[in-house]
């Protein structure tokens, strides 16, 4: 009687176990974006202005992108020597402005500094709402 009952649970286990349906959800890693605004020491109105309003741009569109970290904000001063191989990497000797889609360890890099100059300081809406756009694209694909 005492193996019936163990081989009933046995049975009864194995039921459960193998009845549950398993299903694996294959997650595709979140697209993340890198925005870098790199500048030397000495900094024209323009420069300054494409920093602030870059960082306008994310916290007014991007805050909970830029919280979870999906889109990091970096701003590098090409002159630290710390920041030489960063600079290097994206040619960037001055200012510049580059928004850098990653996906899966692939880098594609976007480099928006003319566009920055040309509208920034004079035209900030239309600036604030390009980058938006770039960004939002990015985080799309």
């Amino acid at each position: 009687m005492k193996k019936l009952w163990i081989i009933v649970a046995f049975l009864t286990i194995g039921t459960l176990v193998f009845s549950q349906k398993t299903t694996t959800k294959a997650t595709t890693p979140k697209a993340k974006v890198l925005v870098y605004y790199f500048h030397g020491a000495q900094r024209c109105p323009t420069c300054l202005s494409i920093e602030a309003n870059t960082k306008k741009t994310l916290e007014t569109y991007f805050k909970k992108e830029v919280a979870d970290k999906t889109i990091v904000f970096s701003v590098v001063d090409v002159d630290e020597a710390k920041n030489e191989k960063l600079a290097a990497k994206y040619e960037a000797s001055g200012s510049a402005l580059h928004v850098v889609q990653v996906v899966k360890g692939k880098e594609k890099d976007e480099d928006l500094t003319n566009f920055a100059f040309s509208y920034s300081r004079n035209e900030p809406e239309k600036f604030i709402k390009g980058l938006k756009d770039k960004i939002s694209k990015k985080l799309a694909n």
